[in-house]
């Protein structure tokens, strides 16, 4: 057993003798190190100062004064009287060192003298000069990084940070900001072999955690882990995929325990074997809450292989706390249900649930749900709801029987049953009730946006025949649900699906579904069309029919009392493209730079009093308000090329010629949108602009600036060529 085990069970007379036995056997420190600092966690420092000072003694005799030196500067740093310990470190360093040509620069910074008063400091100062070598890796944690020293001369260092830049640092600062990367420090691979970092992070990711754990003595959670894998340039999609393969190994092995759900996880490293069943067992029982028990349980089955003795811990301990009947009952189906996948059987207690509820009888009012369809939308997970289709077939095993269930209470299916159910009954043909459904859901839109989606899928591209109110009544019944589905998709997942499928309905297909339905639409259908999208459609849908309209009834725009600028934003299709990559490159570069940022942050340590964690904190709320503003714009944007110019009236496109009436001089501006940049281009939101729109040549505008109001004369409007 190691010296650090034995310091964890706190077996000291065993201790003694082992430390005794090594130092007799001029066996390796590195064991003795841990012990030392596993001692002065259990404040139990003071059993282990004597035996230091013993083998320091044998090691001076054996020609090892420098071992001497690190083991007694090891015990002082750790807690140790700097009295019992300080003599006798500056006696073996000055053996060790003393013919060095760096001994006197080094002792001078260092303040590494006999006598000293503070010895730990120079101690401290002294191994840092040290290690400050050609080849040795640093870390800056203010926001250099790591880098490589390149060179030492005299009392400076040069360093080649990863980044590329280089800087030389007197040695006096470069001990005060630098961290010294051990070379076991898997960051040091980062400038010194970055191809076997790859490899580690690769290949052997439960190693890799094992690192990190050690830089954190042996703890550390989710937050802190990411940012020491964002220093090893593992971040992003690339830390997912790695956090899925370290955690599953770490739950698998016998010198890991990982508690807490995915994104709130903590890893402890064990200093003596576990059984990883018991630990899975111990950890889901701990969690309090059957719901994150599920998704703890979810992500270790999910994708690669998983030990079957963890695997059937997770299931035993998932069923017993399935079995508390103070657990929400959603959660309870849910974890019943991840039973039934795993085992390819259904839980008596499920099976038990969903019989009873088929037996209710459903209510007398067709607008409520029945028990067991109540069910069904309880779970969480669409997946599940999904598998519930499966639960169907065993409680009603006759195929007919099981299709006049399903058609009778299709109306309150679960989001994720939707598909797989309108598939069912098409394949069983039951086209002519699917539509009688879809002439429902036409009238009543919300009750099921998942369904009316899917069926309108069917219906409008010739799957299905019936006698539905017109086209356009059609649309506007899918424009009111589309209102409704961008209104309350943010924080409702099963809407934000139904409104994604929705506007693929209606935008699909050449031409699309919403030009067929409205083709030969008199002004007025399309008029009250457009004002219901008015008040908040999905951008392309909304988009789909602002060029319908452009291109079949342009007048439309210039029969409102506003003119059509002032409706939304309009650009060019070239100033649409700037304003969306801006928006990729905050989604896809700012905003992960900006949780990297947080995770070195978090790795700083107390939150509490952190500035970079407030300052990156700080940053991703601007960032993420950024992207919503940027969001909400996009979806208000419509083109300039689709919008019927009035060839006589300064509207967004066109090219303006004024003369100012004071100087006589003559100015010639491009109003286009906010985004669009070229010579003489000018927003037509900006001030000036906005004194120009809606006149006409040979007219006069005041035109506002930062100087004052200036009166103009409109001398020529010239539409232009987009």
């Amino acid at each position: 057993m190691s010296l650090a085990s034995l310091v964890s069970r706190e077996r000291w007379t065993e201790f003694e003798d082992a430390w005794t036995d090594l130092m007799l056997q001029g066996g390796p420190l590195e064991g003795v190190y841990a012990a030392i600092r596993l001692a002065a966690d259990k404040k139990q420092l003071q059993r282990c100062v004597p035996l230091a000072r013993e083998h320091a003694e044998l090691l001076r005799g054996s020609g090892k004064s420098a071992e001497a030196a690190h083991l007694l500067g090891t015990a002082m740093l750790a807690g140790g009287n700097p009295g019992e310990l300080a003599g006798p470190l500056f006696e073996a360093a000055t053996e060790a060192w003393s013919s060095e040509t760096w001994w006197e620069p080094y002792s001078e910074v260092a303040g590494m003298q006999a006598g000293v008063q503070d010895m730990r400091s120079a101690w401290l100062a002294f191994r840092r000069c040290m290690s400050l070598v050609p080849g040795a890796a640093v870390y800056h944690a203010k926001g250099w990084g790591i880098g490589l020293v390149e060179g030492v001369e005299g009392v400076e260092i040069e360093v080649r940070f990863r980044t590329g830049r280089r800087d030389r640092f007197p040695l006096t600062t470069a001990i005060e900001i630098f961290e010294i990367l051990a070379r076991e420090d898997f960051r040091s691979l980062v400038v010194t072999d970055p191809d076997e970092l790859k490899r580690l992070v690769r290949e052997e990711p439960l190693e890799v955690l094992k690192n990190v754990l050690e830089r954190f003595r042996g703890r550390a959670g989710y937050a802190v882990i990411k940012g020491a894998l964002s220093q090893l340039n593992v971040d992003g999609t690339s830390f997912g995929g790695w956090w899925r393969k370290a955690r599953k190994q770490a739950e698998a092995s016998a010198w890991f325990e990982v508690t807490g759900t995915s994104t709130k996880a903590q890893v402890q490293l064990l200093a003596t074997a576990a059984d990883p069943a018991e630990s899975m067992r111990r950890s889901l029982s701990m969690i309090g809450d059957l719901q994150k028990a599920n998704t703890r349980v979810r992500d270790l089955l999910s994708g690669g292989h998983v030990d079957v003795s963890v695997r059937d811990a997770a299931l035993e301990t998932l069923e017993e706390l399935a079995a508390d009947e103070y657990a929400q009952e959603g959660a309870r189906l849910g974890a019943w249900m991840l039973l039934r996948e795993q085992r390819a059987e259904t839980p008596e207690p499920l099976r038990q649930r969903m019989v009873a509820a088929a037996y209710i009888e459903a209510p007398e009012d067709p607008s409520q749900a029945p028990e067991l369809w109540v069910l069904f939308g309880r779970l969480a997970n669409s997946r599940d709801q999904e598998r519930c289709i499966g639960l169907l077939a065993e409680l009603f095993p006759d195929a007919d029987d099981r299709r006049t269930q399903i058609l009778r209470h299709l109306q309150h299916a679960a989001p994720g049953m939707v598909r797989g159910l309108v598939s069912e009954l098409m394949e069983g043909g039951c086209r002519a009730e699917l539509s009688e459904h879809y002439n429902l859901l036409l009238h009543r839109p919300t009750r099921n946006p998942g369904l009316l989606a899917a069926l309108a899928d069917h219906a409008e591209n010739g799957r299905l025949e019936g006698d539905w109110p017109i086209p356009a009544h059609r649309v506007q019944s899918m424009m009111r649900l589309a209102v409704h589905l961008e209104q309350n998709r943010i924080g409702n997942t099963a809407l934000a699906r139904a409104q994604q499928r929705l506007t693929g309905v209606l935008t699909g297909g050449k031409p699309s579904v919403l030009r067929r339905l409205l083709a030969g639409s008199d002004a007025s259908v399309l008029r009250s069309t457009l004002n219901i999208a008015e008040r908040g459609v999905d951008s392309p849908l909304e988009n789909e029919l602002i060029a319908l309209i452009a291109e079949t009834a342009p007048e439309l725009f210039r029969d409102q009392d506003k003119p059509f600028w002032e409706a939304g934003i309009w650009t060019t299709r070239e100033g649409l493209r700037r304003r969306q990559a801006e928006l990729k490159h905050l989604v896809d570069v700012k905003l992960p730079d900006n949780s990297e940022a947080i995770g070195k942050a978090a790795a700083f340590g107390d939150l509490s009093e952190n500035s970079e964690w407030e300052a990156a904190i700080e940053e991703q709320r601007n960032l993420t308000t950024r992207a919503q503003d940027i969001e909400a714009e996009l979806r208000s944007a419509h083109l300039i090329e689709e919008a019927s110019l009035p060839g006589d009236t300064v509207a967004p496109g066109t090219r303006v010629r004024y003369r100012e009436l004071a100087s006589r001089e003559e100015i010639v501006v491009s109003l286009l949108g906010p985004w669009d940049t070229g010579e003489d281009v000018i927003s037509y939101r900006a001030p000036v602009a906005a004194g120009l729109l809606g006149g006409c040549a040979g007219g006069r505008a005041t035109l506002s600036l930062p100087l004052g109001e200036i009166e103009v004369e409109i001398l020529s409007i010239e539409t232009l060529a987009l």
